[in-house]
């Protein structure tokens, strides 16, 4: 690969970091100013066999979402830039096939990590690379 091919590389993947960074902040102020979504209890009856009746029930904390990931996947693993993406260690082999490319917000929030996917892969196709985003839940 020629410098001027890395550089075109390394300025995508640049301007998608920058983007997915600016979606995440986006949505987590969003989350925060919505407040905490859910509460985290320890030793809730819905916790089945672990339950003890002879324990108090408390909320030991609270989430803003749901935790999970999120990655961008490049639909076709062999062109120069999933090639790329895969020689420098930002990505790997998709699950279901393509290059698979984290979004990298280390937050635990899902939509976080969502909105974040989504901006690199509106920046990735910008650029006419084929791109989707995947999510799961924790």
């Amino acid at each position: 690969m020629n410098a001027k091919t890395k550089a075109k590389y390394d300025a995508i993947l640049k301007e998608a970091d920058v983007a997915a960074t600016k979606a995440a902040d986006a949505q987590l102020k969003k989350l925060q100013g919505q407040g905490p979504a859910f509460a985290v209890v320890e030793n809730s009856k819905s916790d089945g066999i672990f339950y003890n009746r002879n324990k108090p029930t408390r909320v030991v904390g609270t989430m803003l979402d749901v935790c999970g990931f999120a990655w961008v996947v490049i639909e076709n693993a062999r062109t120069g830039f999933a090639q790329y993406v895969k020689k420098i260690e930002r990505g790997g082999n998709g699950y279901y096939g393509g290059m698979s490319i984290s979004a990298r917000t280390m937050r635990q929030e899902m939509s976080v990590n969502q909105e974040a996917a989504r901006a690199m892969a509106d920046v990735f196709e910008k650029y006419g690379i084929k791109a989707y985003t995947q999510s799961r839940i924790d």
